[in-house]
């Protein structure tokens, strides 16, 4: 079974994967405490799925921004 960091490595259409990336960053928010210092955050998604931050940050920037400007 494909594990959901592996789809979103595996994933070849750009705006699939910032989905794949904002879904895997939500899910990480909910599943952890909101009190730090177990709070996720971006730098724990980047760090998990062995992206940049900045990637991170600008894929789910994307993943928020594209049903705004769908056709």
């Amino acid at each position: 079974m494909t594990t959901n960091k592996q789809k979103i490595h595996d994933e070849k259409l750009w705006y699939r994967k910032c989905y794949l990336i904002l879904e895997f960053h939500m899910e990480q928010i909910k599943e952890h405490p909101k009190k730090r210092p177990n709070k996720w955050r971006l730098e724990d998604t980047a760090e998990e799925l062995e992206y940049s931050l900045g990637f991170i940050s600008e894929s789910i920037k994307l993943a928020k921004g594209i049903p705004k400007y769908h056709l």
